[in-house]
């Protein structure tokens, strides 16, 4: 009995640690969920605190086509948009990182002169890059640009 005892402990350790996110992958997939929450529920203002500052761009870009009929759309929804994040990979330097998420119930911008509309649900890959101690979204048009 005491010659396994060791080799249980021994066993479950390397099934934890196995098992067990980095602290890198915990701190990014927090970020992932604030970023795309506060992005796809227009929460403008808290999406361009959670990133780069060279993403701001489009951050303003996307705040100037919300339109009057944009608003009255997100108003009407029961609930607000849904982030589901389906996969995540942190580069070996853990310096920068990528986001599988999808999104459900959110509104879609349109062209400019016709209202957005509600989509049932897409898929997106954000890429994300540490600043010290936190990860920030790192925007461009390919990552905004949902893929089915």
């Amino acid at each position: 009995m005491r010659r396994t005892r060791p080799f249980i402990f021994i066993c479950l350790a390397a099934i934890l640690a196995c098992c067990s996110k980095s602290s890198d992958e915990e701190q990014l997939e927090s970020a992932v969920s604030d970023f795309a929450t506060a992005y796809f529920n227009y929460d403008l203002h808290k999406a361009s605190t959670l990133c780069t500052q060279e993403s701001k761009k489009h951050i303003l870009f996307t705040a100037s086509n919300i339109h009057e009929n944009d608003i009255e759309i997100l108003r009407s929804q029961e609930k607000g948009a849904s982030v589901s994040i389906r996969n995540i990979v942190v580069s070996k330097d853990k310096t920068t990182g990528t986001a599988e998420i999808e999104v459900s119930d959110f509104m879609e911008l349109d062209t400019i002169g016709r209202p957005g509309h509600i989509t049932d649900k897409a898929t997106f890959v954000l890429s994300f890059r540490k600043h010290g101690d936190s990860w920030l979204a790192e925007l461009n048009n390919r990552n905004l640009t949902p893929y089915r």
